[in-house]
């Protein structure tokens, strides 16, 4: 999804939920191929409240801060 609306008014960013290192994450992102940067402990952070999100969940965001697609 990412590749495919890559543009100006697009920036895909990965949400790291599980409260693992940042060496865990890279080797993750690394392993899945994900290009994308990753949001360090996010779940820490209050995105699993703020936008309802669990584990392997993906949304958009839109500039509003409201979800636009789930």
């Amino acid at each position: 999804m990412a590749d495919d609306y890559a543009g100006a008014d697009f920036q895909a960013f990965g949400l790291e939920m599980w409260g693992g290192s940042l060496s865990q994450t890279n080797a993750f992102l690394s392993v899945t191929g994900i290009t994308y940067p990753a949001l360090m402990q996010a779940a820490a952070a209050g995105a699993g409240g703020n936008y309802a999100c669990t584990y392997d969940d993906f949304f958009v965001v839109g500039g509003d801060g409201l979800i636009t697609w789930r």
